[in-house]
């Protein structure tokens, strides 16, 4: 069978599968609604009605799409694992609270001198889940923030760690923070969705002490100094 009409088939069931939901979704509407479904005028009604309800389901994947949804896993170690790893980063990290809402800048200085600033707000969704908004920003912002996080009249932390990454593949990475004044080692990965499974490395599960995803207290910004 020729490509082209390997498309036309699949349109072709796209087009009965489509059919078949519709139909079966308007029998249901009338049901739960006690309408008669023969009325011509009632599925005239309801195909419009259904048609913005669709539009409005595209619309609203389209703007989860736009938004940076974080959904990671945590747990603490023992130990820094002992691998080799992909990059080292040396991250130095201020927090600012702005009108109830905690403002993280960070400056992440990479294995091969790279050094790159940061600017990002955490919304909390769930337990392992956050919208985040980051953006990357000058040296000068960065400085100028720093200055107002030393002011006194501010509510203002600071915490720096040391962050080993390890590429899995598959588009995942490990990353691995020890915190600097501390004996606090933490592994972290980001996932497609919280309850996604999750294949922990034998040399990574030799070092695991507990996860602690749903403990707000092992967080960067609950471990961070206050200023």
């Amino acid at each position: 069978m020729s490509k082209e009409n390997n498309l036309n088939l699949d349109k072709f069931k796209d087009d009965v599968s489509n059919f078949v939901k519709e139909m079966f979704d308007f029998k249901d509407y009338c049901i739960k609604n006690g309408i008669n479904d023969s009325d011509p005028k009632v599925k005239e009604q309801w195909k419009r009605d259904y048609k913005i309800k669709n539009l409005l389901k595209e619309k609203a994947k389209e703007d989860m799409a736009k938004t940076n949804i974080e959904n990671e896993r945590r747990w603490l170690l023992k130990n820094v694992p002992g691998i080799d790893y992909d990059d080292t980063i040396e991250i130095t990290q201020y927090y600012l609270k702005v009108d109830d809402v905690w403002e993280r800048y960070r400056k992440a200085t990479h294995s091969n001198g790279d050094i790159k600033y940061y600017k990002t707000i955490k919304k909390f969704i769930e337990i392992g889940s956050s919208e985040e908004d980051e953006k990357k920003i000058s040296l000068d912002k960065y400085l100028k923030f720093k200055e107002k996080c030393h002011n006194k009249n501010t509510k203002s932390r600071l915490i720096k760690k040391t962050r080993y990454v390890h590429i899995v593949g598959g588009g995942f990475k490990w990353e691995i923070d020890k915190f600097k004044d501390m004996r606090v080692v933490i592994a972290e990965i980001e996932l497609p969705y919280v309850s996604f499974n999750v294949d922990i490395p034998d040399w990574l599960d030799s070092e695991i002490i507990m996860e602690v995803t749903k403990h707000k207290k092992f967080s960067s910004r609950s471990l961070a100094t206050r200023l």
